[in-house]
């Protein structure tokens, strides 16, 4: 009952998205970063998740409005060191369509007594996507101030 029951409610929203215009997709990944991306460095973007889903959607935004190929796209993982990290790199590179050589060394966390275990087959650790370079950095942050002026400040 409940799958049937989410499959009329995905569909309905199925066709409300349907004729979302290009400035929609542009503010919905505005605000993605807003929430989920570093603010501080001035350098690099950097987005980090742990659902592939997100990572793709901003992987197809930043090419679509900042103009920024996947091949200048950089990858690195937070894993635990009771995962199989090879199988990790492995899901998270399929996942993505990237290639080995746009992958830092992952981050291997030990765990702690208190700490979760991450063994689960539906945790992946952590990605964070980034993209060097000063320029398109400044430009997504005045975008994003842009937009907080406009309807957030009232501007």
């Amino acid at each position: 009952k409940r799958k049937i029951k989410e499959q009329g409610i995905y569909n309905k929203y199925q066709k409300k998205f349907k004729n979302l215009s290009k400035e929609v997709f542009f503010v919905a990944g505005l605000t993605l970063y807003l929430g989920e991306g570093d603010k501080r460095d001035y350098s690099k973007i950097a987005l980090t998740n742990t659902d592939p889903g997100i990572i793709k959607f901003f992987v197809q935004w930043l090419n679509e409005f900042l103009g920024i190929p996947k091949n200048k796209m950089k990858i690195g993982l937070h894993l635990y060191e009771n995962m199989d990290i090879k199988k990790e790199n492995e899901f998270w590179k399929n996942e993505l369509g990237f290639q080995e050589d746009q992958f830092y060394k992952p981050w291997i966390t030990k765990l702690k007594k208190t700490s979760f275990s991450y063994r689960e087959s539906f945790r992946h650790g952590t990605c964070s996507l980034y993209v060097l370079g000063v320029e398109k950095k400044r430009e997504l942050m005045m975008a994003i101030q842009a937009f907080v002026d406009k309807y957030i400040k009232g501007a």
